[in-house]
């Protein structure tokens, strides 16, 4: 029980600085890996430190700060406006499925971030962003091929329409 200042401080402070740390490590990682369009490759994670993760399959996290998000345990994703951080599948247009982390925005029936899009290539041991021209290369396939692609979560929307789902414009 917080009884006075200095309780607040032990209680709160560590927790608030490795929040802000993450945060700040994650926005300035993220920008480098997409400005400079290069895989997030498990070596130089693990090698570096830098407090990156990727979901596993069937695993869902939510939103619920700029920064930081917690574990989802439910069975479907509901339709509640907030974040979700989910692992799941994109079909390519010529039916190939890869493994894949995305958002969720649930506050627009668009729901994909495509931004947000990461592919995991097994042979590689990296997280591929969906735009990086290398990913085409590595798969074998063109843009042509490819896209549009479709794509599911693990675990389903608490929505009408059942996935796969297009990939908006």
């Amino acid at each position: 029980m917080i009884q006075n200042k200095t309780d607040v401080y032990q209680t709160y402070l560590p927790k608030i600085a490795v929040s802000v740390l993450f945060c700040q490590t994650y926005t300035l990682v993220r920008r480098n890996f997409k400005n400079k369009k290069m895989p997030l490759r498990l070596k130089f994670i693990e090698e570096s430190g830098v407090p990156i993760s990727f979901q596993k399959p069937g695993q869902i996290d939510v939103r619920v700060g700029p920064c930081s998000a917690k574990s989802w345990n439910e069975e479907k994703i509901p339709l509640d406006g907030r974040i979700y951080i989910c692992a799941g599948t994109v079909i390519l247009k010529n039916g190939r499925r890869l493994q894949a982390n995305f958002e969720i925005n649930t506050h627009t029936f668009d729901f994909l971030n495509r931004d947000s899009v990461k592919i995991f290539i097994e042979k590689e041991q990296a997280w591929y962003y969906f735009n990086e021209p290398e990913l085409f290369k590595i798969l074998g396939v063109t843009e042509v091929e490819a896209l549009p692609y479709t794509w599911m979560p693990d675990r389903p929307l608490a929505y009408s329409k059942q996935g796969p789902y297009p990939m908006k414009n």
